[in-house]
């Protein structure tokens, strides 16, 4: 399924009153601050107008972050740096990440990430990518992303890390 095409159920989290119910505050992976891109969520039954699946797992940005008023909330097909406040279901493939928008990153200012210029860290199924040069927005190309899901089967995330 393309990105542009997603459509993700997320009524059992919309439901819920209290995020820690339903989601992990300690996950390694909270904190932790990335790039994604946003794409309209197709299913119209939820409340989350936008998804991404730029982390190989959903993520869609957390209701404390979603303000109609405002007009420097993400738009679909934005690239943003966000920082991931919360993970449904740590260490699976089900389940999602809970985002925090931080700043709008344009196409020409995202350089792309390739072997050799990173060193990579393994902690519960996520492969956080640590870039060697710091100060860039880098993002692994989808190819190499694929590389990567495809050789380590037991990875179900991917994570470069800013």
């Amino acid at each position: 399924m393309s990105d542009n095409n997603l459509a993700v159920n997320l009524s059992e989290v919309e439901k819920s009153s209290s995020i820690s119910t339903l989601y992990s505050l300690t996950s390694n992976s909270v904190g932790k601050v990335v790039i994604v891109k946003f794409f309209d969520n197709l299913n119209t039954c939820n409340t989350s107008n936008l998804i991404t699946k730029t982390l190989m797992k959903v993520g869609f940005i957390d209701r404390a972050f979603i303000m109609p008023e405002n007009r420097n909330a993400p738009r679909s097909g934005e690239f943003w740096k966000v920082r991931i406040v919360g993970e449904m279901n740590p260490g699976e493939g089900r389940g999602c990440f809970l985002l925090e928008p931080l700043k709008q990153v344009l196409i020409t200012d995202i350089c792309k990430l390739l072997q050799g210029m990173y060193t990579e860290e393994l902690k519960d199924n996520i492969l956080f990518i640590h870039p060697n040069d710091s100060g860039h927005n880098f993002v692994l190309p989808l190819s190499h992303k694929r590389s990567i899901s495809n050789t380590l089967e037991d990875i179900y995330s991917v994570l470069v890390c800013l």
